[in-house]
């Protein structure tokens, strides 16, 4: 979600192999691919947080999509409190 958050600034909007390389670079799995972000970007359509650019691949979250995603921890709360711990 953070990955797609920090891609929704392009004002083209943003492709699977885009959100795959920027889930990467922000820490995610080294052998996330732009088609495991492109069914993650599937589930994200259906529940309406990302629609698609007419005539493109290309994809950009709606406005209650931005808010829902912005709004959700980065990492899992029980991970920040065993770093707060330790």
């Amino acid at each position: 979600m953070e990955s797609m958050v920090s891609l929704s600034t392009a004002p083209a909007g943003f492709t699977a192999s885009q959100l795959a390389n920027r889930t990467k670079e922000l820490g995610g799995p080294s052998d996330y691919t732009s088609r495991q972000a492109a069914y993650d970007i599937r589930k994200l359509r259906a529940k309406r947080l990302v629609k698609k650019i007419k005539k493109s691949r290309r994809y950009q979250p709606t406005p209650d999509g931005l808010r829902a995603m912005a709004a959700l921890p980065t990492r899992p709360i029980v991970e920040s409190r065993c770093d707060a711990v330790v």
